[in-house]
């Protein structure tokens, strides 16, 4: 959306990553009860939660997380939403983090 300004057009400022890292970090915590650690530099910022790093990139406007897989190749897969969509985001990431605390699927304790 494009916002006129004194005869000029000009974008919305868009959020930076710590902005959107911090806005994932307190609808988890609001939400979750779960809360990370933010780290910062200059257009990319990592979510620590615990063994989950969720990375917020300004430059391609994702955020993205592991999903546990690996490709044919071995290579990590990763989930992605847009910086813009980010309590979708935090839901999605929610999943995953139960997975990796043992909390949910195959990652669950077996009992037997």
């Amino acid at each position: 959306m494009d916002v006129l300004v004194a005869g000029t057009q000009t974008s919305p400022p868009i959020p930076t990553a710590a902005l959107v890292a911090r806005q994932l970090d307190a609808h988890l915590a609001a939400t979750y009860g779960i809360s990370g650690r933010i780290t910062a530099a200059q257009r990319t910022a990592v979510l620590r939660l615990d063994d989950l790093c969720v990375w917020v990139d300004s430059a391609s406007g994702e955020i993205t997380w592991s999903t546990g897989e690996r490709d044919e190749h071995g290579r990590t897969l990763t989930a992605s939403v847009p910086m813009g969509q980010s309590v979708l985001a935090a839901d999605r990431i929610v999943t995953r983090y139960w997975q990796v605390r043992g909390l949910a699927g195959d990652y669950s304790v077996r009992i037997g």
